[in-house]
């Protein structure tokens, strides 16, 4: 069970790692386009993006690399155990929190704006400083994958 776990816990991570990767160059095509278009497909996108699927792997890899953790611990994968406490603590900090508190506001922001009024003065105040945010999550999602993959060769050393 405790290498279940462990697989779940690396897949969701990886896929928290893509998402925010695929974020980043999907952020270089926006800043190519006319200001009010990108504001507008920003908007439409993150409005599109909450889903019982994202939830699935926005909030499950943290939660389950945690138990991940805890299982490795019960079957004495003390190695393990401390590579899924580094992907969860990478998760929880790098991903969830700076999305809460970096992300999310600037996303409110462009969507209370006139794609309209100001549009590229608004888009080049938005883009940068979600882009600079949006790195350090799929920077800190990248170490949690990796820290993943350790775990899990280290739970396949476990006798």
């Amino acid at each position: 069970m405790t290498r279940l776990v462990a697989i779940i816990a690396t897949v969701l991570t990886a896929a928290s790692f893509g998402f925010f990767f695929t974020w980043a160059l999907t952020m270089w095509g926006l800043d190519t386009a006319e200001p009010v278009a990108a504001m507008t497909s920003m908007v439409a996108v993150n409005e599109s993006i909450r889903t019982p699927l994202f939830m699935v792997v926005f909030a499950g890899a943290p939660l389950v690399t945690g138990v991940a953790t805890v299982a490795s611990v019960m079957v004495g994968a003390r190695s393990s155990a401390v590579w899924f406490a580094i992907a969860a603590a990478a998760l929880v900090l790098g991903v969830i929190l700076v999305t809460a508190i970096g992300n999310v506001p600037l996303n409110e922001t462009i969507a209370a704006l006139d794609p309209a009024a100001y549009g590229e003065q608004n888009w080049t105040a938005y883009s940068g400083p979600w882009q600079a945010w949006n790195s350090v999550r799929a920077v800190t999602s990248g170490v949690a994958v990796a820290s993943c993959a350790l775990a899990l060769v280290s739970i396949e050393r476990v006798k």
